[in-house]
């Protein structure tokens, strides 16, 4: 919205509207309040036109270069890999794999190049019918993802001053009317798991149970985050950088002492228990975790026939994930008595302010809370 005003040692109107957050003034340069308030209609209406995406936009930028005010000429695909870039040095390597094949995907999508389309001449109708896409394609969850994965885009597009609107903002998140919901893991499906799983995944899934790590940082857990003598992990969550300490049962400390033993002298604090699954990628690591859910009747077989819909079609949706033992290990401690402090003390929280609550409780009112989980194999007493 622009508006007329004229200054008090000045007889020339001038127009004013805000730019990025800041006030902008042009000089209509004629002293005829009629005239002026042409030249701010003129310009109201190209700024409408503008925001529509209409064949007036280059002479909108070009309007903008005259009054000393040049807009960007990146374009998409350059901002994208710039974006990818600077995420490899500043974020999880998880997220940096989930804004990848983000970037890909929409890269594919816009059909961008080298030089075109331009950054600023990707609309809210362009991001609208890409996440159509993708909600076809996949599921609501990714849709909604991949909607906030491209705010964290243009929002960082729009503080280097590379892009002046986000046309991400006006797109709504989907709601989700399947009744397909994520649950905890029972007692007796974790039994059943473990007599399934070896190796890695059985490992996998008791510290999922016990401690409700996510599975990033159980497959890259280094030697050294584990005190077989006190019985604890500490380590810094992958996901939310939080610092955690984490009693563990005397039956998952044998497994843990048997995988070191396995891999003999040598090794140091700083190597992964388990180094082909800490160098994984996350989707192999998925696959091979269904795999399991197979086996033990908890999960459908995916087929990997080619349908009408393609290799994009959106899959069956699955009541459970590796993310369920979590629910599970949060649901069981409550279970046992155990507080919302104390619960949300081993889960971890990415709030600095109720982390440094939460993890200040003393490590033996952690330890008893563990201490009453069921026991799943009997192991090490």
């Amino acid at each position: 919205m622009a508006w007329l005003y004229r200054y008090p040692d000045s007889a020339n109107w001038y127009v004013g509207y805000r730019l990025n957050g800041k006030l902008v003034a042009r000089s209509t340069k004629t002293a005829d309040e009629e005239k002026a308030k042409k030249e701010l209609a003129a310009m109201e209406a190209l700024d409408a036109v503008r925001q529509a995406g209409g064949p007036l936009d280059a002479l909108y930028h070009a309007l903008k270069a005259s009054i000393g005010q040049p807009t960007p000429t990146r374009s998409l695909k350059a901002e994208l890999a710039d974006w990818i870039a600077e995420a490899g040095k500043t974020t999880a390597p998880g997220t940096v794999q989930r804004y990848a094949g983000i970037a890909a995907g929409f890269t594919k999508f816009m059909n961008a190049g080298e030089d075109k389309p331009l950054l600023r001449d990707v609309n809210t109708d362009h991001v609208r019918a890409y996440l159509a896409d993708v909600l076809q394609k996949k599921s609501v969850a990714t849709a909604n993802q991949e909607r906030r994965c491209l705010r964290v885009f243009w929002r960082r597009a729009i503080a280097n001053g590379r892009a002046t609107a986000d046309p991400v903002a006006a797109v709504k998140s989907f709601r989700d009317t399947s009744e397909t919901k994520r649950r905890p893991f029972t007692l007796a499906e974790v039994k059943r798991l473990l007599t399934k799983a070896d190796g890695f995944w059985r490992f996998a899934v008791m510290t999922g149970f016990y401690t409700g790590l996510r599975i990033s940082d159980i497959a890259a857990m280094p030697i050294g985050a584990v005190d077989l003598k006190e019985g604890f992990i500490r380590l810094a969550t992958m996901k939310t950088k939080t610092r955690v300490t984490l009693p563990i049962p005397d039956e998952l400390v044998a497994v843990i002492r048997a995988r070191i033993a396995e891999l003999g002298k040598g090794v140091k604090a700083t190597d992964p228990l388990w180094p082909e699954h800490a160098a994984m990628r996350s989707g192999q690591r998925s696959n091979e975790f269904h795999a399991l859910l197979v086996k033990c009747g908890l999960a459908e077989a995916r087929s990997h026939k080619a349908t009408k819909d393609g290799r994009d079609a959106a899959r069956e949706a699955s009541t459970v994930s590796f993310h369920c033992l979590r629910h599970a290990f949060v649901s069981n401690l409550k279970a046992a008595g155990a507080g919302q402090a104390v619960a949300r003390a081993l889960a971890g929280h990415s709030s600095d302010e109720m982390s440094d609550h939460y993890t200040s409780l003393p490590l033996e009112t952690l330890r008893d809370a563990v201490n009453k989980l069921p026991a799943l194999t009997g192991e090490g007493k």
